[in-house]
């Protein structure tokens, strides 16, 4: 359905750009812009392909001037799934101390922090140190208050 409809929306544009060809083509137009006595002097059409350009320009830069931002949350991202990952592995495997250990870490990344936090608790009640199952588990009320208190029951 989604392919019929680009199909459309693209033959809409031809059509529509068919029509304002031969509708400028008649009169194309006239842009004069003065500035500090500097003078320009173009088509309408010149403009708007100028301007289209510039904003591609922009955009463009915009996004290359993002791009090292975007990869550092992405490796960031990943990184923490990949603790979580080994946490809970460790934790099934009854490494508890490793378990703790990387799900600790891999609760740093908001997205993961509530069930990163609650599988911490359960490696370090089943490690023996109540004292910080309990910790982890008031860090993670505030995260996921309801399944904090049921692991707590």
């Amino acid at each position: 359905m989604r392919v019929w409809r680009w199909i459309l929306l693209l033959a809409v544009v031809v059509t529509v750009a068919a029509f304002g060809w031969h509708w400028v083509a008649e009169d194309p137009g006239q842009v004069l812009i003065r500035i500090r006595g500097w003078r320009v002097q173009a088509t309408l059409v010149t403009v708007v392909v100028l301007l289209l350009l510039f904003w591609g320009a922009l955009t463009l830069a915009w996004r290359l001037l993002r791009w090292p931002f975007g990869a550092v949350t992405r490796r960031q991202r990943a990184v923490s799934r990949k603790r979580l990952h080994d946490g809970l592995l460790a934790l099934a495997e009854g490494r508890h101390g490793e378990a703790e250990r990387d799900l600790g870490r891999a609760a740093r990344h908001a997205p993961q922090r509530a069930p990163a936090l609650l599988a911490a608790a359960r490696a370090a009640h089943a490690r023996g140190d109540s004292k910080r199952a309990m910790e982890a588990l008031d860090e993670a009320t505030q995260s996921a208050p309801q399944a904090a208190r049921v692991v707590r029951a």
